[in-house]
């Protein structure tokens, strides 16, 4: 096996292996060996060809030339240690031949007195890359055969085992309820235990922007404080994301599949793996691991444990989603419950824009307890408290069972709220037999109460367009209702309704089903705020 190693220059330290017949170093990224960087050589700088048991060094009429230990060449046999000049970058040629080759040994490392090499075979198994299969020559306590397979075969087992340790303890993680943020973190710390990355990053696609958005970053320990921050190729992440595959590149400034990736050169990324994540043929998310300094830096074995941990978290992602999701709904709905019915909670949450400030039409009710102050001068407060939350209660649950809204309560006056933020279509008569059951209810309530403990309410409901949605400030946000109909609904009850009386509007009248109520005409009436007088109905009752 024959191997170039750069003694000097912008890739100093890289290795190159001559694995071909013939390959190509130089500038363009179509180049087997990548000097994407180095202005000083050509885009197809010079080739290294192998004939026979001989490899040569070729130059391809570059605009610097090739120099052989220090002279230009053409074309030239390469001998061990020969120094080529390509640019500025010295690399230096190196041939290992059966006589040269490394041996193991059990203390090592020993050198006999041929001159023979032997290392112990602790030092081999803790390399981070086993080379090929070394021969072995035997010592009295050593057959070759032994050594030849023991090594690959421990190799093998102690990465086996802590693969099978790192996936089992994804899939206990995946059966526990986790946030989301502590999952992801959790997924990203194994993929740096199990692929020798120098920088990883998780990222989940946001709909609203159209892209994704990093979640999780992780650095190798010896990467530069420069190259910490998210340089990511799209050229490959928009690959991985359309064809919805894992990809592997091992010297992505060499990749013909990227050649069109600008991002690929100026970062000047060299191996990489891009997984998406997905699940149900959606995908919402990708992980991308790189190496800023070595090329054929990850093998296919690490493309398809990367796939498999990524399948794995996947399927942990969309279940930790799932759980945030299940909270947020319990968050949402607790403070829902205060206001509406379970079944306009369940509209609302499954149609997120119902809550958005518009102008729509609704139908307003008030109501209030006639003479609560000469009640409250009679009673002590724990008692006043203790009969409005009794009587609160009893009316809620009526405005609940015609799907109405409790915007608010005000001292010993409610508002409800029909038609928003949930219209039914019959909203106006559902104000209706919402108040008729809320006057049915409250003469039961009298039933048992003591006569100091009685109460007597009026209502006024009224029907017109209103500003409707979340308002209030960035600390408070309530459900309400704004607008002139609001206004008049408190004034039908206010200086209107007399006790125990239900009046409403015109509009209200008008949109009324005449065959469920019988309705009074009350007459004209000026409303203080409205230019017009309004025509104003009393509600008798049900037909």
């Amino acid at each position: 096996m024959a191997e170039l190693i750069v003694k000097s220059g912008i890739n100093k330290g890289k290795k190159y292996s001559l694995s071909r017949e013939s390959m190509t170093i130089g500038r363009a990224s179509d180049n087997d060996i990548v000097f994407f960087n180095e202005v000083a050589v050509s885009r197809k700088h010079a080739r290294f060809v192998k004939e026979g048991d001989s490899f040569y060094v070729v130059d391809l009429g570059s605009k610097n030339g090739t120099r052989l230990n220090g002279e230009p060449v053409h074309k030239e046999k390469l001998k061990e240690g020969d120094e080529i000049l390509v640019g500025k970058s010295v690399l230096v040629f190196h041939s290992t031949s059966s006589e040269e080759a490394v041996f193991l040994s059990r203390e090592g490392p020993v050198v006999d007195d041929s001159g023979t090499i032997y290392r112990p075979l602790k030092e081999v198994i803790d390399e981070d890359v086993l080379a090929e299969p070394a021969v072995v020559k035997p010592k009295p306590w050593q057959k070759a055969e032994s050594a030849e397979k023991q090594v690959p075969d421990i190799r093998r087992l102690e990465k086996n085992n802590q693969i099978l340790k790192i996936m089992n303890q994804v899939g206990r993680a995946l059966t526990q309820i986790k946030p989301l943020d502590e999952f992801l973190d959790l997924v990203l710390e194994q993929v740096f235990r199990i692929i020798p990355a120098e920088r990883g990053f998780l990222m989940l696609y946001d709909e609203k922007k159209n892209e994704f958005i990093p979640k999780v970053v992780r650095y190798g320990a010896n990467i530069k404080e420069s190259d910490k921050k998210i340089t990511l190729s799209r050229t490959i992440a928009e690959r991985a994301v359309k064809d919805k595959v894992a990809i592997l590149t091992s010297d992505a400034l060499a990749d013909p599949r990227f050649n069109g990736g600008e991002s690929i050169q100026l970062y000047g990324i060299r191996s990489a793996m891009c997984v998406p994540l997905s699940y149900q043929e959606k995908i919402f998310g990708i992980i991308h691991v790189d190496s800023l300094m070595s090329s054929n830096c990850f093998t296919t074995d690490d493309l398809n444990l990367f796939t498999a941990l990524a399948s794995q978290a996947a399927v942990g992602l969309e279940q930790a989603r799932l759980y945030e999701k299940i909270q947020e709904e319990s968050k949402i709905r607790a403070n829902l419950e205060r206001y509406h019915s379970p079944e306009v909670i369940n509209m609302i949450i499954n149609k997120k824009d119902v809550r958005q400030a518009q102008e729509r039409q609704a139908t307003i009710l008030y109501s209030d307890v006639v003479g609560f102050t000469s009640l409250s001068e009679k009673l002590p407060p724990q008692e006043i408290a203790a009969l409005l939350n009794e009587y609160f209660t009893i009316m809620t649950d009526v405005i609940f069972h015609h799907q109405g809204t409790l915007d608010k309560f005000i001292g010993d006056a409610l508002m409800a709220l029909f038609g928003v933020p949930i219209s039914h279509g019959d909203d106006v008569d559902r104000s209706i037999m919402s108040a008729l059951d809320m006057r049915k209810e409250l003469h039961q309530f009298n039933l048992r109460k003591p006569k100091e403990e009685q109460l007597n309410i009026r209502i006024g409901i009224n029907t017109g367009k209103v500003i409707a949605g979340d308002l209030g400030s960035d600390k408070r946000l309530e459900y309400t209702v704004l607008g002139d109909a609001v206004n008049t609904a408190s004034r039908l009850e206010s200086t209107i309704a007399q006790p125990g009386q239900i009046v409403v509007g015109e509009t209200t009248y008008q949109l009324a089903d005449k065959k469920l109520f019988d309705f009074l005409k009350l007459g004209e009436y000026q409303i203080r705020g409205r230019e017009k007088r309004i025509g104003v109905y009393e509600v008798l009752g049900r037909r």
